[in-house]
Order: structure tokens, then sequence, then C-alpha cells
């Protein structure tokens, strides 16, 4: 099963280098969701912002299910 991915702070992230794109913009925090497809995932949603935030298990939620929604 996929997981969100949940970043409190970019800058200090040690699981991955966080894309350009992102830094460019100032990205701090940020979920990620799979929008999934029967066989394949459709895509990736995500919400950022350039403060730093901790995502509780209610934003997780929300997300997750519009990401199901989506998909």
């Amino acid at each position: 099963m996929h997981q969100p991915v949940i970043v409190e702070d970019l800058c200090s992230q040690t699981r991955f280098a966080g894309p350009s794109l992102l830094v460019e913009h100032g990205v701090v925090s940020g979920m990620s969701v799979i929008i999934g497809g029967w066989q394949h995932p459709f895509g990736v949603l995500g919400a950022h912002t350039a403060h730093k935030r901790v995502f509780r298990q209610e934003d997780i939620n929300f997300m997750t299910s519009v990401a199901h929604v989506l998909s």
C-alpha cells in the first residue's frame, strides 16, 4: 500500500532531495498522495506551503479522500 509522503521541513529532509521546482518557490512543508488507478497510479496530488507546518491525521485523511475521488 502506498503511504502519503509528508515533509515538515524540506531543507532538513534526508530521505530524498527536494525537487528544484519546490525549492525555487520557497516550499518548506508539503504532503503528497498517490492518485490510484485500477492497475497503475494516475499521478500524484500534492499540497505545499512556504511556512513550516505539521500535518495532522485529519489533513492526511482529507488529501487521501480527494485522491480517491479523483481516481
